[in-house]
């Protein structure tokens, strides 16, 4: 796994967060 798709995962996984917390 490179920095980057780790990169991604992290901020795809705060995007699904907020989604949940504020709908």
């Amino acid at each position: 796994m490179t920095r980057e798709e780790n990169l991604y995962r992290v901020i795809a996984f705060s995007y699904i967060l907020v989604k949940k917390l504020f709908y």
